[in-house]
This record gives structure tokens, C-alpha cells and sequence, in this order.
């Protein structure tokens, strides 16, 4: 009976047993992997003192132009867009990104907006907050947000501030875009007022984790957070989540019960990475190493070589390192 909560879902990847008479509670929660969530409330855009206004032209997109069409009339069907006529003071540049299925997203690019934005600065959870509170935990479950910042709704005004120009005309935002500067710190506040007072839960952003130290234990605290989740209308991505398993992939690692691993995802996109280019890409592959520098005690000397190529003019990748590479 213990493990009946995990088996009914019917989305556990290791199968214990099956009981044929318990009820499928999969049909309970399976609204909760359909749609867009809506959190409670409305979110704000606070300026600071003497913003000014920008208005920028829509960017040309010849190749994806059908795409965007499309998107943008399924983001307006969706109630996340709806179409502006009426001049506005703040006009955002639009940026298309095509997703490896195919489809694309769309984001507002506000360079300018945001440097007038305040942000909230809500304190995000680090990884080192979650893992000191998974002592014991044996058993764990990791469900990701769907379109999660849409399931903030923006205020009137806010909404304003969001508008953005396209080939196809000017749309502002009822859900909150990605790309804002206080987008993060509003959906992290937000989700953790949803799930408030739960046990064995920890959330970083989109990312939702849940723990026990054995496998009642979860199920209870698992059916607590599908329960909440109903109430307060969030919503997951079914392809993304992993039910009651030994371990899990959560923010570039692997966590199981005798502690933390690196992603094997994460190693193999370092080793495949090819020569850096560019400044920037040497400073994203440094980036994606310090990330896992806990695996690796001697990391900063390890690096080095890397760390003084930032330090030429102009960048050089020397044939040293290509060998080394």
C-alpha cells in the first residue's frame, strides 16, 4: 500500500508492484500537466526615477517568419499576448529563439527597460540550501513548471511595459515574458508562497523537489504538493518530471541518497565543447567548470592556462592549447 501513491500516477520509471484494484489517480492529476498555470495575484514593474522611455523597430526574421506567425497566434489563443494598436511609451525589440524540436520562443530583448527596472532581488536557493536538507532522504521526485514565468499574470501597467514590435504588429504581454530583470526573483517569490508550510519540498525557480526518507514518506509529501499544486493552478511539464526515483537530475547534478554526482549530461557537453572562438565562449566554458568545481579539487590549477588567455589582447588561442585541448 505504501507505494501506491507513485504507482497510480502512472509515471514512475521502476515499476514495484501493480495492484489492479487501486484507483488511478493519474485522471486526478492530470490536469495538472495540461494548459498554463495562473499564480495568485498580479505582478508589477517598478521604475526607478527618471526612466526614460525607448521604442524600438521590429526586427526582420525572413527565415522564421511563418514560425513567428504561428506563435504569435498561439500565444494571443492563449491569453499570453494580445494585440496592440494604440501608441505606447515603451516599445521592446523582439527575440525569436528556435528550440531544438522545431518550434520557437519568443522573448522581449529590453536592454533599455531593464536598466530602469528596480529589481526585487528575492533570494534565489543555491544548490548547497537544498542538499544540506536531503540528510536521510532516500526517495525523490523532481517536477519542472510549465512555461513557468507565464503563469504570473501582469498587471495593467506592467502590461503596457511590456509591448513589442514585430513584422506582424505591436503585442503586449498579460503573462510575465522571460527576459525582464525582475521576472526570476517575482516567480521564485511566488512559487515558494505556493507551496509554503510543505514538508520535504525545495524549489529553485522552475525546479521542484520532493524528498523521504523512504517511500511513504514521499508519497505523502509528493501527494501534498500535487494537492497544493491543484489549488493554486501551477502546472508541470510531464516530459520533465521523474517520480519516486532513487535518484534525479536537478540543476546540472546528480542527487541520490549517497549524496551528489555531477550530470553525466553536463561532462559529455564540456568534452564535446569545440575551441573557444571567442572571449565570451572561453568565459561560458570556464563558466560550466566552476559550476562543477566541487567534483574537482584542484580546479584553479587545473584552469589556469585557460583563466590567462582572458588576459591577452586580442584573444589568442594558442597552438599549445589546442593540443592541450
Amino acid at each position: 500500500m505504501r507505494y501506491r501513491f507513485s504507482i497510480d500516477l502512472n509515471l514512475i520509471k521502476l515499476v514495484y508492484i501493480v495492484n489492479a484494484e487501486q484507483t488511478s489517480l493519474d485522471e486526478k492529476y492530470k490536469s495538472l500537466f495540461e494548459g498554463i498555470g495562473r499564480l495568485e495575484g498580479e505582478c508589477n514593474i517598478h521604475l526607478k526615477d527618471g526612466s526614460i522611455p525607448t521604442v524600438y523597430p521590429a526586427r526582420r526574421v525572413e527565415t522564421l517568419k511563418d514560425k513567428l506567425q504561428d506563435e504569435l497566434n498561439r500565444m494571443e489563443r492563449d491569453r499570453i499576448i494580445e494585440k496592440v494598436t494604440e501608441p505606447k511609451e515603451w516599445v521592446n525589440s523582439m527575440v525569436m529563439i528556435e528550440k531544438k524540436n522545431g518550434t520557437v520562443r519568443l522573448c522581449i530583448d529590453p536592454l533599455d527597460h531593464n536598466k530602469c527596472i528596480k529589481r526585487p532581488y528575492y533570494p534565489i536557493p543555491t544548490l548547497e540550501d537544498v542538499t544540506a536538507k536531503l540528510h536521510g532522504a532516500k526517495v525523490f521526485s523532481q517536477m519542472n513548471a510549465r512555461s513557468g514565468y507565464w503563469s504570473l499574470v501582469l498587471s495593467a501597467t506592467a502590461s503596457e511595459m511590456t509591448t513589442f514590435s514585430t513584422i506582424y504588429g505591436r503585442y503586449r504581454f498579460l503573462r510575465m515574458p522571460f527576459g525582464l530583470l525582475s521576472a526570476q526573483d517575482e516567480f521564485q517569490r511566488r512559487m515558494e508562497e505556493a507551496f509554503e508550510g510543505l514538508e520535504g519540498v525545495a524549489i529553485i525557480i522552475d525546479d521542484i523537489l520532493v524528498y523521504g526518507a523512504n517511500q511513504e514518506e514521499h508519497d505523502e509529501r509528493l501527494q501534498a504538493v500535487m494537492e497544493r499544486a491543484l489549488e493554486k493552478s501551477v502546472k508541470f511539464n510531464k516530459d520533465k518530471c521523474s517520480f519516486s526515483a532513487s535518484s534525479v537530475r536537478y540543476f546540472g547534478h546528480v542527487i541520490r541518497a549517497d549524496g551528489m554526482k555531477p550530470d553525466p549530461e553536463k561532462l559529455r557537453a564540456i568534452e564535446e565543447m569545440p575551441r573557444p572562438q571567442s572571449r565570451e565562449e572561453l568565459l561560458t566554458l570556464l563558466g560550466m567548470l566552476n559550476y562543477l568545481a566541487k567534483y574537482f579539487p584542484d580546479l584553479s590549477t587545473r584552469n589556469k592556462s585557460l583563466r590567462d588567455i582572458l588576459k591577452c589582447e586580442p584573444f589568442s588561442w594558442s597552438p599549445e592549447m589546442t593540443r592541450r585541448w
